[in-house]
């Protein structure tokens, strides 16, 4: 196949004779004015040179443009990868920005297209990265590139052509992105392509449903005045645009062509793996903020069985924030458009697991839906937050059942907890390999649940006992006592990293070091006095009680010391704080965090 420096000289080639054959038809042109008509027509070939001057202006005219439907139905460029791991930089050179992965001799492409670019030294990054693209264009900021038929779900996981930059399924929210897609419809023969909005129910009242605006990678958003066609819509829940005719509804099947749009807000810094990411041809691929989701074999439940890809570590997936779960729900419904197996599409294996107090499952004191965790295959683990909202299980998950302590996912129904031994596929997750210390690394693998931050590692110890006997039971490391939370900050990091709203029973209160006397007891029994802040803020509560305890929601209860309890132990890190971040990192961030 021939390289871009060669197809161009070739054309230009092509370009010099028509040039010459347009100077004949020019001075054709000339003649026929001064002879006047009935002289021009005696020169048979004067209208064919006339006519090739007209076609020859025509073309140069799509030449110079290089954003011309013609010039890139005719141009085979070359594709270009980012040559660093930098965020793009507006006004830098493509040569400076991205490399050509087949030949050396395709560079002339990056250097001419920097050359067009002469007149105007600070260049849009997204613009030099849509008009190296085919079928594409740039306009108003954003970049809108044409894609084949294919199913509305495999569309909508499938806009990642430009690395740095999030995409999503065109919307047309106003005339003008309506105008854009009616060009690039006309350019390349296309009569129908998905638009990203679904039927989806209301957030706050499941009974009712409403359009709205969908992406992998922000949050729905409520559709108005769309633009139906008429006797539009009828029953589907997905739709598609028809030029001159306006919105249809379709069966999330049907395959037409589809437009992905990137805008400037989606901008972020190009990691290698997210070139890995967009590498993978398989239908599930994504990357979003530092990790790589994807399908990657299968069997029975096994934190380790993600297949280690180098440089990277690997877990199944954590699907933890409401975006991860919009992409965990997308994954599922591209798989099972790509595939004919039925059921067992729709369902994997994702690193959550409840790790309960106890190992009969049915008499511990959590509810089925407390001391769920996500792990990693380090074995690292943190408080299911976000995961655990009413949206995220199916109806009657998670229930109290004994050996299902991990969880597969239906993409139709939501999250359910099932037995270890059934075989699904692993939905997995790809991230930088974290850069923590021994003595972090430590913590994290505590048998309980953990958390490292403030120079020391907190646990959460999960058997009952009453205040005076919890002194002495902070053993697990090197001098250890009950946690002195001398701060509401502390407080609510040990809330969001231990336990968050789920990881204890409702009515559990948690021993921390504060007493009547407003003393830290320390292991070996002596007392440190407390701050006069948090002594004050607390000479209000009732003066009966002797011990002050964390209640669910990470805030101070006083109550009697004699009541068994779980507790929280703190253990000062030996070497010191290693993070130079002014905030401490929650557990998700400590782990996932590689300067």
């Amino acid at each position: 196949m021939l390289d871009y420096a060669t197809k161009t000289s070739i054309l230009r080639a092509i370009f010099v004779i028509g040039g010459i054959l347009a100077l004949a038809a020019l001075g054709a042109f000339v003649l026929a004015v001064v002879w006047g008509p009935s002289k021009f027509r005696q020169c048979p070939n004067m209208g064919l040179l006339f006519a090739a001057l007209l076609a020859y202006l025509f073309v140069l005219s799509g030449f110079i443009n290089g954003t011309n439907s013609i010039y890139l139905s005719t141009m085979s460029r070359p594709d270009c990868v980012p040559a660093t791991t930098v965020k793009p930089i507006p006004g830098k050179t493509l040569d400076n920005l991205y490399l050509p992965s087949s030949s050396p001799s395709d560079n002339a492409f990056c250097k001419e297209y920097v050359a067009i670019k002469q007149n105007n030294p600070v260049v849009d990054a997204l613009q030099l990265a849509c008009e190296k693209q085919k079928q594409a264009i740039y306009a108003n900021g954003s970049c809108y590139i044409l894609h084949p038929k294919t199913t509305y779900f495999q569309a909508k996981i499938s806009c990642r052509d430009l690395p740095g930059y999030y995409g999503h399924i065109t919307r047309l929210t106003n005339e003008n992105d309506r105008n854009l897609t009616d060009t690039l419809m006309t350019a390349a023969n296309v009569s129908e392509v998905w638009v990203g909005v679904e039927y989806l129910p209301d957030p706050l009242n499941s009974k009712i449903s409403h359009w709205y605006y969908t992406s992998i990678m922000q949050l729905d958003i409520a559709a108005e005045k769309l633009l139906w066609a008429e006797g539009y819509p009828v029953v589907y829940g997905w739709a598609t645009y028809t030029q001159n005719i306006g919105l249809m509804d379709r069966p999330s099947a049907h395959p037409v062509s589809f437009i992905c749009q990137y805008d400037k807000e989606s901008e972020h810094e190009v990691s290698q793996l997210e070139l890995y990411c967009l590498n993978i041809s398989h239908i599930t691929a994504v990357y979003y903020d530092g990790s790589c989701y994807y399908f990657n074999g299968g069997d029975i439940y096994n934190r380790t069985g993600c297949q280690a890809v180098e440089p990277f570590a690997a877990n199944l997936a954590h699907s933890d924030t409401d975006i991860k779960w919009i992409i965990t729900k997308t994954q599922l419904e591209a798989n099972c458009e790509s595939q004919t197996i039925g059921h067992t599409c729709s369902l994997f294996w994702q690193g959550m697991e409840r790790i309960s107090s106890c190992s009969n499952i049915a008499s511990c004191v959590e509810q089925p839906r407390n001391s769920w965790f996500w792990v990693t295959s380090e074995g690292y683990k943190f408080p299911a937050n976000q995961s655990i909202a009413s949206h995220y299980w199916y109806y009657g998950e998670p229930a109290a059942r004994d050996n299902d302590n991990d969880v597969a996912i239906n993409c139709y129904l939501g999250t359910e907890n099932i037995n270890i031994n059934r075989a699904f596929q692993y939905n997995c997750q790809y991230r930088q390999k974290n850069n923590i210390t021994k003595y972090q690394h430590n913590c994290l693998l505590s048998s309980n649940p953990s958390a490292y931050g403030y120079s020391s590692c907190f646990t959460l110890v999960r058997h009952a006992t009453y205040f005076l006997a919890a002194k002495s039971q902070c053993t697990e490391f090197a001098n250890g006592f009950l946690a002195r939370v001398a701060t509401v900050e502390l407080a609510r990091f040990l809330h969001v990293n231990l336990w968050s709203s789920h990881g204890i029973p409702s009515d559990m209160l948690l021993y921390t070091a504060l007493s009547k006397q407003w003393l830290y007891a320390n292991f070996n029994g002596t007392n440190t006095n407390v701050s006069d802040d948090w002594q004050h803020a607390n000479n209000n509560t009732q003066i009966y009680e002797k011990c002050a305890t964390l209640d669910v929601y990470g805030q101070v209860i006083i109550t009697d010391c004699t009541k068994n309890r779980w507790f929280i132990c703190q253990y000062p890190d030996p070497e010191g704080y290693k993070n130079d971040c002014s905030t401490p990192l929650t557990m998700e961030e400590l782990v996932y965090w590689h300067p």
